[in-house]
């Protein structure tokens, strides 16, 4: 029995079109120590090998300092295939010392240095789209 709809066949995505936009580019990431974030980041780590650097932001919590939240981050089950299959390539995660609610993003100069030096081409916040901002 017909019901009169159509079902609209979409394109197939184009293979590789989401590595290809990212090879050879530096991406800067808030809130990407969040459940959100850390999905995004196995996905770029796990399907984008050619992408150049993600820089993360990330600040001091509960008095545990930024470089060992990334060292306990890229641990996180989330990785786990990214460490068994493209281990190299967590060493294209970087730290970068800061907080959102701080003036400037808390940066150092010399972590502002080293983004405007190695060029950022996309910057993705995660850290407003998980807060109430967001949502409100």
């Amino acid at each position: 029995m017909d019901s009169g709809l159509a079902m609209t066949k979409l394109p197939d995505p184009q293979v590789g079109s989401i590595a290809e936009a990212y090879a050879g580019r530096s991406i800067f990431i808030t809130g990407a120590t969040g459940f959100m974030g850390k999905i995004m980041v196995e996905k770029l780590l796990r399907d984008c090998g050619d992408i150049r650097c993600i820089y993360l932001l990330i600040r001091p919590k509960k008095g545990v300092d930024p470089a060992q939240r990334k060292d306990e981050y890229v641990k996180n089950l989330v990785f786990e295939q990214v460490r068994e299959k493209y281990s190299d390539r967590l060493e294209k995660i970087r730290l970068i010392r800061g907080d959102i609610l701080s003036q400037g993003l808390g940066l150092s100069e010399a972590d502002h240095r080293e983004l405007v030096e190695n060029t950022i081409n996309r910057v993705i916040d995660w850290a407003f789209m998980q807060s109430e901002r967001a949502i409100t």
